[in-house]
């Protein structure tokens, strides 16, 4: 076998029904997407290098927050074809990546970009090497996914009855694994696999933004532009161009600009993923700070400890902090606040 499942224990049925529900999650492990094998590219020799890479620092990261990181067998992480996330999941995915939870499978589109592909596999793999355990269905005896990093799906009414069927916390998971993700962007200006095309990047953005402060942009804006920027496809080729335009720099400046206005407009630009959900993981963590009555330095303690029941899975001591900062119940209000419906999610079971 290749190693084992991901999830750290199955709730509820009896002893032997766990025991087979193990023995099944194990079964999927061993296996990859059946979904996925009819989109499959073989791996270059650079892909499996950044796959090595990536995992490696993402591993990390997550051992910094306590997490247990586990390894994921090099078929599990599937290079895909460009566009076979969306045709797997008739487009509810979106974007370039996708990962199975209890299958522990990961999906990533080639792209022709190490930068992106390098930066969508962590994001995937932040998913997967959260906390992880499963549930044994009431009625239908079936197996599937309980806790997901800080997420959790409660289902307490029977088939046919989905008043109550949840997943809680769900868009502050999101906003935690997107940040865990955007530490792992900035990380990767210094990694030689990577370091090259976020240099070209960097540059093309340094531009644009001069370019944006002589146009006197609102400074809020600039200061999104500047924050949500990741980068530009092609970036070697575009700060070449750009360079060899002109040797006066406000001249660069304004082609860069025009350069980065042609690509946004039509979505060439990547962003930062997942905008809503860590701007209200922002806030979380700065309100909490400020009524911690002294307890946390800053908001970065505060999204430590986020980030550590999402990697743990004990939301004991998180809950407390919550609590403690923003009232009694305020923990159980926000799982309702962030919650979502996965009922249509087929990623939740193996």
């Amino acid at each position: 076998m290749g190693g084992r499942n991901h999830s750290e224990r199955v709730i509820g049925g009896t002893p032997e029904e766990q025991r087979l529900a193990m023995e099944e999650l194990q079964g999927v492990f061993d296996e990859t997407d059946p979904k996925l094998v009819g989109y499959e590219v073989e791996k270059s020799t650079d892909e499996k290098a950044m796959i090595e890479k990536v995992e490696a620092i993402v591993d990390e990261m997550v051992e910094k927050w306590g997490g247990d990181p586990k390894p994921v067998p090099l078929k599990k992480i599937q290079v895909l074809k460009p566009g076979a996330v969306d045709a797997t999941s008739d487009g509810s995915y979106g974007g370039r990546g996708v990962h199975k939870p209890l299958r522990a499978n990961i999906g990533v589109e080639r792209t022709g970009s190490r930068v992106g592909f390098g930066s969508v596999l962590a994001h995937e793999l932040f998913h997967l090497k959260s906390y992880k355990s499963a549930q044994i269905d009431k009625w239908t005896k079936e197996v599937d996914l309980y806790r997901s990093g800080f997420s959790m799906i409660d289902r307490k009414n029977p088939p046919g009855e989905f008043g109550k069927k949840r997943e809680y916390f769900s868009d502050l998971e999101e906003g935690i694994v997107a940040e865990c993700a955007n530490r792992f962007f900035d990380r990767m200006k210094s990694e030689p696999l990577f370091e090259k095309e976020m240099a070209a990047n960097e540059k093309i953005k340094q531009w644009v933004l001069n370019a944006c402060r002589r146009r006197e942009m609102p400074k809020e804006k600039l200061r999104i532009l500047e924050r949500e920027w990741k980068y530009i496809p092609d970036a070697e080729k575009y700060a070449q161009q750009i360079e060899s335009f002109s040797e006066v720099e406000t001249e660069r400046e304004d082609f860069a600009w025009g350069t980065f206005s042609y690509l946004y407009e039509n979505n060439k630009v990547e962003i930062r993923e997942r905008y809503s959900q860590r701007n209200r993981l922002y806030q979380l963590c700065d309100e909490i700070c400020a009524k911690s009555g002294g307890r946390f330095v800053d908001s970065e303690a505060v999204f430590n400890e986020f980030a550590k029941a999402n990697f743990t899975g004990n939301y004991l001591t998180i809950g407390r902090v919550v609590d403690g900062a923003l009232g009694k119940g305020s923990f159980r209000r926000l799982a309702e606040e962030t919650s979502g419906d996965p009922r249509n999610n087929d990623a939740r079971k193996p």
